[in-house]
């Protein structure tokens, strides 16, 4: 394979190549998993890379040893940068706008880069340009760098057609110069490193093998005489048709590998393709490269240039070489960089932040998209001849495309006509027009009401822009990670990941466009939106003013925007600033009708046929679709050679397109059945049908005994056309699309037929009803081809309902066609089925069809054909359901005759009523529920949650999960329909226990008005509302005959609760009600209402339970009383009271423990020396003989000691074990404390039962500082 050799160096280098060091992965593809990018300052960038064209940059990027993150541009900067590190320099890397090239430019952007970057020591512009050859050797792929940059076309012209050079030789700077020549020297010595840094880069992007491999390319210099031969017919840029016996004879080289050659690089602001000029200024100048931008770069910017050979500056130009030569220019400049020490500064330090994740931008870019994105355009009709071509020398054409004007106009050109003047035509060619500039990025959309939604709405046209915007720019999609909507991006990219088809909100489109024209800088855009009167008036006016403002943001910005719309006259929307022209007025228009008519109405040129031509045009009044429908209607009349029958049949044929096209149906009296067919379906579908499915949808009203598996040899896309054609008497039509579907030819007709022009065709259908009528009409051609295709073809349509392959894979993308193919009408048979029955159940009843409808084969077939696995039904998903979750309201209330109850479990969100929440169906809420229309229940019902705001547990029913949120008028109506009150869930709870702990009043008495005994199913209603401190739910309850002592496992009464809280008024009801003041929980403490309270702190409690007569003595399963609870508790206030109301001081707990022990061991020293005050036993012993100075002293409580031996505590009383306070001390006691506790020993000599003085203790506990103190 001949390509650039990895391992040896070219003829100029031969040796040994060393390889490069392997160098970290780019970011181990940081874009690719996820990881973090480095965020620099903008002083650390040092380094400019410039490119001129794309596959310049990618070569420079794939260079790139690590990328960082990108960074804020200076105000008047409109590059777009990407960042990242080669060896020890970081470099900042741009492009040339695209289709803007020469030194002019160039010279832009490095000028912004400064502005950016301020650090930057030198720029390097690497790229592709075209050899000289001559004295050098120079062949394609080689590299030649720049010694000296001169700009040839730069001069002035004298006289006799002489021209004199006025251009400088820019050199590049010393620093640069050095290493040149520090990387030329080691080239004597050592290969070039340039094939290694190819073959890592290959490592890193294998999908760039093409811009390294040459096995493919040819390498030919031909006669510098001989001129490249072209072809006449269509251009090409390579030589197959030149002579090869004119190439040039060279020897071939031994390697592969590319030259590097030194010298002087010309630049101009056009492209290279003389040879006698080329060859005289490389004999002039010493010239060994031509390119464009080079010296725009170093006029104001420290630069080098870094050409690879593409081409020999001759005419026989050669693209194939280009990624080639771009990639080993950038090769070059790498190795150069690794040369060149680093800038020396202040390393500052490197925030990891997110990456850049290249397949969020991906997701959401390929979200925008949808399937009819350029199916309006792609079907309007070629224009016919020369015709529009007027429009390019317009005066107002022609000031909307000068920038100068554009402060009058804003950019903004609006063409208006009436219906059928052939708006959307000359739209079509200015748009294509605008293509052939390549220096203009172009988008359009074309508004279609005969589509479908995201046709004819506001929504699909900013889809639709910013698609083709970015698709163009890619570089533009990081407006997905610096937009102010990162949270709805976030969760978009999120939900589409899970195949929840989210929704785009206009105002993230809004603003994600506007970002993204921001960022083009100085690169001309156009935008052509045709036909904004098929969008609704309302989305059209907030559209306008948008675009309003987008054009006067550009004018102040100096950005280059064109926006052209086109519109009927109404709904009329002026414009401040703008350009308009209205179509009928124009002569050109005029002659293309003119021209049309003479070319098309071929009725001979005599002097009848003059007039009637002449008066058709007049009679025409600009419409270009009634010509085009007259002209047919004339010629037809014309056949027998009658021009007087001709000159007749145009007066006599109506000016209005709308009676025309009546006229043109009463003629025809033909098959009107099927003419009726046609127009309800075309009106009605629920989305435009295609060729195939119209087919069938027919066969199935027209002919049902005829349905079968579609033969493609016997019924032909050509025979399905000619029905089309048939059947809507010439006014339908097959789309051109991608995706060929059934319209009408014009907007106008299906305008014709939804004002009066059925009831005129048909007396006897009310216009009012045409619409129900027809949707029963197209339910029963769905129905007749559903059951045809479960009933009678069973087998090859239900042969998989064992198992329906996984929604995403591949068997049921295959399964899925194959049906589609034999059944073409299937898919929107099953989906559409009950859409249609829903809008005809408003007249038309839908008993019989509900009843005897299959829902097990059509959640079968629904199944199938979804592609998404969250959005299958289970087997078990009720009729409701399925209702429910589409919004079929109507159907919903006959379905409710059949099966009254509401609460039928199963399907993905378990119950009808959660499906129509959880998809914001209103309709469907209302239906369920069967609510007549009121304002209080439709403010009720607006309350409700829906869509994302609804959140239900599995475990609830729709009764439960009305009363926790108090939906009373919900919760009523359900009561009405019959829910169960008694319904549970997982924790036992039942409808009145989830509005009891919710505090709704009025839900909780609507329940027990319901049922009077409600709270008799469960046990917690009552103690909830206790806990939750609500009276009047307490009252309420009670007042029903709630059971008072009613406790679960853990024993705990209302009252306890209640006491526990401290709430006092529902103690006082409660006590009011007979409560049990000595109930007691279960489990280990076996607490009283008076402990709860006093543990606590509940001080009025306590009094409130003291005045009912609660046994103030009464213990716990502890032993513990009231008192001692308190105590431990530090509620000195409670123990106050305790006391006063004669707690007894020295009870003891089943450890022998007093309230003072207690209140010493819990370091409560007020306590004590309240219970002190109030005569507790300072000496009182526990079971094990402790005093409270023992547990003081234990407990390392120090000031509680100092308090008990100021109050005389016997420090040498023994416990059981015969020690004494000393033997107890803990580590935390203080020294003073200690040598107080030694001191007041009475006798220095005592000893204990071991017989250890206080000395011996001090010792034994190795208190030193105690020791040195006692005598």
């Amino acid at each position: 394979m001949n390509h650039i050799n990895t391992s040896r160096e070219s003829t100029d280098n031969e040796g040994p190549m060393p390889r490069v060091p392997k160098r970290q992965r780019l970011n181990d593809m940081a874009y690719a998993n996820g990881s973090t990018l480095a965020a620099l300052s903008h002083d650390k960038y040092t380094v400019g890379w410039i490119c001129a064209l794309s596959i310049e940059m990618s070569a420079a990027v794939a260079m790139l040893d690590e990328i960082h993150q990108g960074l804020p541009r200076a105000d008047e900067d409109t590059n777009t940068y990407t960042l990242g590190r080669i060896a020890a320099h970081n470099v900042a890397i741009a492009c040339l706008p695209s289709g803007y090239y020469g030194n002019n430019n160039a010279a832009a952007v490095a000028t912004n880069m400064r502005r950016t970057f301020p650090s930057m020591r030198f720029c390097l512009m690497v790229g592709i340009g075209g050899g000289a050859p001559g004295q050098a050797d120079i062949r394609l792929g080689d590299v030649v760098v720049s010694e000296g940059v001169m700009q040839y076309d730069l001069g002035k012209s004298l006289s006799e057609g002489r021209f004199t050079r006025t251009g400088i030789m820019n050199r590049p700077p010393q620093e640069l110069l050095t290493a040149v020549a520090n990387l030329r020297a080691r080239h004597r010595i050592e290969a070039s490193r340039i094939p290694s840094i190819l073959s890592e880069m290959l490592e890193r992007h294998p999908t760039m093998s093409q811009s390294v491999y040459r096995n493919s390319l040819q390498d030919r210099l031909f006669d510098s005489t001989y001129d490249h031969v072209q072809s006449t017919d269509v251009p090409t840029d390579d030589c197959e048709l030149c002579d090869i016996s004119r190439l040039e004879d060279r020897s071939p080289r031994d390697s592969p590998n590319p030259k590097i050659h030194y010298g002087t690089i010309a630049s101009a602001n056009q492209v290279m393709k003389q040879v006698k000029t080329r060859d005289e200024l490389a004999h002039e100048l010493g010239v060994l490269c031509f390119e464009m931008e080079g010296s725009g770069v170093m006029d104001g910017f420290a630069g080098l240039v870094i050409r690879g050979i593409c081409d020999y500056s001759d005419s026989h130009k050669n693209k194939q070489w280009q990624e080639v030569a771009a990639t080993v220019a950038a090769a070059y400049a790498k190795e150069l960089l690794l040369v060149i020490p680093a800038a020396v500064c202040t390393a500052a330090p490197v925030v990891a932040i997110p990456s850049v994740d290249l397949d969020r931008q991906q997701t959401l870019l390929r979200s925008l998209e949808f399937e009819q994105i350029n199916a309006r355009r792609s079907n309007i009709k070629p224009k016919y001849s020369t015709t529009c071509r007027w429009l390019l020398s317009h005066p107002d054409y022609l000031d909307w495309q000068d920038p100068k004007q554009a402060v009058k106009h804003h950019g903004f050109l609006w063409i208006r006509g009436g219906p059928g003047t052939g708006k959307s035509t000359i739209m079509n060619f200015a748009y294509k027009e605008a293509m052939t500039h390549k220096d203009v990025v172009v988008i359009s959309f074309f508004f279609n009401a005969r589509g479908e939604s995201l046709e004819r709405s506001t929504q699909g046209m900013y889809r639709s822009l910013l698609f083709q915007l970015l698709n163009t720019l890619p570089n533009l999609l990081t407006i997905f990670d610096a937009s102010e909507h990162n949270k709805f991006l976030d969760d978009f990219y999120t939900a589409t990941l899970s195949h929840q088809n989210p929704v785009w909100q206009i105002i993230v489109l809004q603003d994600l466009l506007r970002g993204a024209l921001t960022n083009l800088g100085q690169i001309p855009l156009a935008i052509f939106v045709d036909a904004l009167d098929e969008c609704s008036s309302d989305q059209v006016e907030e559209l306008v003013e948008y675009f309003e403002a987008l054009g006067e943001d550009a004018e102040q910005n100096g950005l280059r925007l064109n926006i052209c719309f086109s519109s009927r006259y109404y709904p009329y929307i002026d414009i401040q600033y703008g350009l308009k022209i209205k179509l009928e007025a124009q002569g050109g228009h005029e002659e293309d009708i003119a021209m049309y008519i003479r070319n098309k109405l071929r009725i001979g040129t005599s002097k009848t046929a003059e007039e009637i031509k002449t008066g058709m045009q007049a009679k025409a009044k600009g419409i270009f679709m009634w010509v085009v429908l007259v002209v047919d209607i004339l010629k037809a009349e014309y056949q027998d050679g009658r021009i007087f029958e001709v000159k007749k049949r145009l007066a006599a044929l109506p000016a209005e397109l709308s009676d025309l096209f009546k006229e043109i149906l009463a003629r025809d009296q033909k098959n009107i059945r099927d003419l009726k067919l046609c127009i309800q379906w075309i009106l009605f579908a629920k989305r435009p049908l295609k060729l195939e499915e119209y087919y069938f949808a027919a066969v199935s009203a027209l002919s049902p005994d005829e349905l079968g598996e579609w033969d493609q040899n016997d019924i032909t896309t050509e025979d399905m056309g000619r029905f089309v054609i048939s059947s809507s008497k010439g006014l339908a039509e097959t789309t051109k699309s991608k995706v060929k579907t059934v319209q009408f030819i014009h907007e106008s007709v299906r305008e014709f037929f939804l004002k009066n022009a059925m009831h005129e065709l048909w007396p006897n259908l009310a216009a009012a009803d045409f619409e129900t009528v027809s949707h029963s009409q197209l339910q029963q051609c769905c129905y007749a081809y559903f059951n045809f295709c479960v009933v009678f073809k069973a087998e090859a349509c239900l042969s998989f309902a064992e198992k329906i392959p996984t929604a995403s894979s591949d068997e049921a993308k295959e399964l899925r066609s194959a049906v589609s193919g034999k059944f073409p009408f299937l898919e929107y048979a099953t989906r559409h089925l009950f859409h249609h029955a829903d809008i005809a159940a408003s007249s038309i009843p839908q008993h019989d069809f509900l009843s005897f409808c299959s829902l097990e084969a059509w959640i079968l077939l629904d199944n199938l054909f979804e592609m998404f696995k969250i959005r299958r039904h289970t087997p078990t998903t009720s009729l409701l359901h399925i209702l429910a979750e589409r919004n079929l309201a109507k159907l919903i209330k006959e379905a409710l005759h059949l099966d009254s109850g509401i609460d039928v479990y199963g399907g993905r969100y378990h119950y009808p009523l959660f499906a129509a929440l959880a998809n914001s169906n209103h309709d469907a809420v209302k239906a369920l529920l069967q609510t007549p229309t009121s304002p209080q229940e439709d403010d009720a019902f607006a309350r409700l949650d829906y869509g994302s705001n609804f959140k239900v547990k599995y475990d609830q029913t729709p009764l439960l999960w009305a009363a926790a949120r108090g939906y009373d008028v919900v919760v009523k109506l359900l009561l009405d329909k019959g829910s169960d009150i008694k319904a549970e869930d997982k924790h036992n709870r039942t409808p009145l226990s989830h509005a009891v702990w919710h505090g709704h009043d009025a839900t909780v008495r609507l329940l027990l008005q319901h049922s009077c005994d409600a709270w008799k199913f469960d046990r917690l209603p009552l103690l909830y509302a206790v806990k939750r401190g609500n009276e009047p739910i307490t009252r309420l309850l009670i007042e029903a005959g709630a059971n008072i002592e009613v406790s679960p496992t853990d024993g705990m009464t209302s009252l306890l609760h209640a006491s526990e809280a401290g709430h006092e008024n529902i103690i006082q009801l409660l006590l009011e009600k007979g409560a049990n003041v000595e109930a007691r929980s279960r489990g280990r403490t076996g607490s009283s209402p008076l402990m709860f309270a006093a543990s606590n702190g509940k001080e009025n409690a306590v009094r409130l339970l003291l005045k009912a007569g609660v046994d103030i003595h009464a213990k716990d399963l502890r032993g513990k009383t009231s008192l001692i609870r308190a105590v431990e508790s530090g509620r000195e206030a409670i123990v106050r009271l305790l006391l006063t109301e004669g707690a007894d001081i020295e009870a003891k707990d089943k450890r022998g423990q007093t309230s003072l022990i207690h209140a010493v061991e819990s370091g409560r020293k007020a306590i004590v020396r309240l219970l002190l005050t109030e005569g507790a036993d300072i000496e009182a012993k526990d079971d094990g003989g402790r005093t409270p100075l023992t547990h003081a002293t234990t407990m390392g409580q120090n000031a509680i000691v100092r308090l008990l031996l100021a109050e005389g505590a016997d420090i040498l009383a023994k416990d059981n074990e015969g020690q004494t306070s000393l033997d107890y001390v803990g580590d935390s006691i203080h020294d003073d404390v200690l040598l107080l506790l030694h001191q007041k020993v009475g006798h220095i000599t005592a000893t204990d039962c071991q017989c250890r003085t206080p000395q011996t203790c001090a010792v034994e506990h190795e208190q030193l500082d105690i020791v040195r103190l006692l005598p």
